[in-house]
């Protein structure tokens, strides 16, 4: 299943004024996405937007560079848990991924990040519960492998949560795969 974003979030990522946390999420999970997701940008970056004039001729160049442009190679192997930008923000190949022990099962890495967000990364064995990061502020979770409950509903690789504030996490990593999360948390 995959959960919609608030109109605040698309708004705020198409305008740039989210922190850089949950820009990363924000992008992160609009590459998985795909077209889907890139037209649900566009869609809020018009809608954010007042109107301007073009310029005679701007149709046929930005055609002219689509044409002009060569698909890039696909990589395909266990870095693909982790689409760019989130790749590109590791440094690192993901194999190698510098995790942290947080408590039995749990494990983060936690992403340097400006602004008044954090960006974790956390690796959550089946059975065991994401840990609560958020005080009185917005928390996003981008579900990147596995999956995990929360009451009756069931996130997935893709799908995305977001909540007003998080006090205690009821977000369990079901059987199968560990569930890897992309979690951005704003301090309150």
């Amino acid at each position: 299943m995959n959960y919609p974003l608030s109109d605040d979030l698309r708004a705020g990522f198409a305008d740039g004024s989210l922190p850089e946390a949950f820009d990363l999420v924000l992008a992160t999970h609009l590459s998985l996405q795909g077209a889907a997701g890139i037209a649900t940008l566009g869609g809020a970056m018009l809608e954010a937007t007042e109107p301007v004039a073009m310029a005679d001729g701007a149709l046929d160049a930005a055609l002219g560079r689509i044409r002009q442009s060569k698909p890039k190679p696909k990589k395909e192997d266990l870095a693909e848990i982790f689409p760019e930008p989130l790749r590109s923000k590791l440094g690192a190949d993901a194999a190698f991924a510098p995790w942290q022990v947080v408590s039995q099962g749990v494990q983060e890495i936690v992403l340097p990040a400006e602004g008044n967000a954090t960006a974790r990364l956390f690796s959550v064995a089946p059975g065991h519960a994401i840990p609560a990061v958020g005080g009185a502020g917005k928390v996003v979770t981008l579900v990147l492998q596995g999956a995990y409950a929360a009451g009756d509903s069931r996130f997935v690789r893709g799908d995305i949560a977001e909540e007003a504030a998080q006090s205690e996490s009821g977000q369990v990593a079901e059987p199968g795969d560990p569930c890897i999360c992309l979690v951005a948390a704003e301090h309150g």
